[in-house]
């Protein structure tokens, strides 16, 4: 999500991002691990209570888009929202994408003026310069669209090329346009660097890759194979890309260690892993974390490089 928000916003739109806060996760299960994971106090996208959507429908139904990056276990929070912005103001747009629209298009497109499915960078950049310019979003690719009362599938674009990644602009991650929902007071706060590290500590959490040749039955990476075998391959910057995305954070914050969000980190080659590790460790000095890791890509060499580069379990 936040790479489709900086990229929008280097096409020049302006993009608001918006996390919610107060004790939002004590009202789902998901909220619950989230709690674990995050401390007591704190939640992000999780909303079960009613008189919070109508409060937060009403602050944001001036938009022209609302966007939704979602799971499928905040669908039925994403829908009451919708419904209660709709009933403010009909002329907002919804977009919605993320791993729910992908995995079940269906359903998502009931509650939308469009989803994207698979990669969102590129085609939240043209939808916006569709809305802005009053035109159809039949056509718009890797979309399905509500038009005339009918559902329109439009056609697949390529994935991104590792050389097309190398161009995006880091994610985005800093303070301009970034808001906390407070239910306590019904208003968007403007996010203070104080505010980060209270709330996410002092980590940095990114993704350097995205793919995996894998099909495990129990991984959304299944579906999205399906929809284009392109999603099987390991697709990614360089790695002099990620650790300049590092160090602008650096500058920005106060770090103790970073974590990767990919699916397979290690999937990635031992080249790669190695210019990484050197690189890490003489220009970014931190401990660095692995979230994501298929046992079927592991190697002596590479966990050496990687404990070498910063690796911590």
């Amino acid at each position: 999500l936040r790479r489709i928000v900086a990229n929008a916003k280097k096409a020049g739109f302006n993009v608001n991002s918006i996390y919610f806060l107060d004790d939002a996760w004590s009202h789902s299960q998901s909220g619950f691990w989230l709690k674990q994971k995050t401390g007591t106090g704190f939640a992000v996208n999780y909303v079960n209570n009613e008189e919070a959507i109508c409060r937060f429908a009403k602050i944001v139904s001036d938009a022209d888009v609302l966007a939704f990056s979602l799971m499928s276990v905040q669908r039925d929070i994403a829908q009451r929202i919708c419904e209660q912005v709709r009933s403010i103001n009909s002329k907002v747009k919804i977009i919605i994408g993320g791993y729910h629209p992908t995995v079940v298009p269906d359903d998502a497109i009931s509650f939308a003026d469009v989803i994207c499915l698979g990669e969102g960078e590129k085609t939240f950049v043209e939808f916006l310069r569709r809305t802005e310019a009053g035109q159809s979003y039949v056509g718009l690719p890797n979309t399905w669209v509500k038009e005339n009362g009918n559902i329109v599938k439009n056609a697949r674009s390529p994935v991104m090329t590792p050389e097309e990644m190398e161009r995006m602009p880091f994610m985005e991650y800093g303070l301009d346009n970034q808001y906390f929902f407070s239910f306590a007071h019904g208003v968007l706060i403007p996010v203070e660097q104080r505010d980060l590290i209270r709330h996410v500590g002092t980590t940095y959490s990114t993704i350097w890759s995205v793919g995996c040749p894998q099909k495990c039955s129990f991984c959304s990476n299944d579906i999205f194979i399906d929809l284009d075998r392109a999603y099987a391959k390991y697709r990614g910057p360089s790695p002099a890309y990620i650790i300049s995305e590092i160090k602008q954070v650096m500058n920005k914050f106060p770090l103790d260690y970073i974590v990767f969000c990919d699916s397979d980190f290690i999937g990635k080659s031992l080249e790669d892993i190695t210019e990484f590790s050197e690189k890490f460790k003489t220009e970014i000095g931190l401990k660095f974390k692995i979230n994501g890791m298929n046992p079927v890509s592991v190697s002596e060499d590479k966990i050496k490089a990687l404990i070498e580069g910063g690796l911590v379990s």
